[in-house]
């Protein structure tokens, strides 16, 4: 009857993991979302937003309720994992690299909307901010291209591509959303905020499918 309820248990199991990664539309055979994974993937987006956030603080002198936000999603970002996991800083240097990538556009939007707050910032730190996305963006890119070029990469060719792909994507909106800053107009930095939203969604394409999908 043991032997029974741990078979019946394994096969519930087994659908969940077909239903999940058909969700995602990955076969289930070859690739598969790690929950603990993706609780480590927060904690270490948290951990480099700090340098960011703190670094606009010091270069655009916003007033102090951008600290107390920024800090507040930094708290909600780590929290699960620390809850679960402890307080863990054996970190890989290349998933702390790549991350970085969505933390430094996180940064990006947070204090472009905190433009609304305060008009008088200067965008010196933005654009620095932004530079620093452009250029990592860029990097990860051509290691990826590399990487297909080598056929060292784990992941399918054509998800291999679609990385690369989205890679430059970011690089592109990134650099948009830095010539916008350019617009002295209240617009630009509007502009800005916007583009970086959507540099955000396509490299949390490309880091999380380097991260998360195995």
């Amino acid at each position: 009857m043991p032997r029974f309820n741990l078979l019946y248990k394994n096969t519930i199991l087994h659908e969940k993991s077909n239903i999940f990664s058909f969700i995602f539309l990955l076969p289930n055979k070859v690739y598969s979302i790690k929950c603990m994974d993706l609780s480590e993937y927060l904690y270490i987006l948290g951990l480099a937003l700090v340098p960011f956030i703190l670094y606009i603080g010091y270069s655009t002198k916003p007033r102090n309720g951008f600290y107390y936000l920024s800090f507040v999603i930094i708290l909600a970002l780590t929290l699960p994992s620390i809850i679960t996991n402890g307080i863990t800083l054996d970190l890989g240097i290349v998933s702390y690299l790549l991350i970085s990538i969505n933390a430094s556009i996180l940064a990006l939007m947070l204090i472009g909307h905190w433009f609304l707050v305060d008009p008088t910032i200067n965008r010196v730190g933005m654009k620095q901010v932004a530079k620093f996305g452009i250029a990592s963006s860029a990097l990860a890119m051509l290691n990826e291209l590399i990487s297909i070029t080598n056929s060292t990469s784990l992941l399918s060719p054509l998800l291999d591509y679609v990385v690369a792909g989205l890679f430059l994507a970011t690089c592109l909106l990134v650099s948009g959303a830095n010539f916008s800053l350019n617009e002295r107009g209240y617009s630009g930095v509007m502009a800005a905020t916007g583009l970086s939203y959507l540099s955000f969604l396509t490299s949390i394409g490309a880091v999380g499918t380097l991260l998360l999908v195995s």
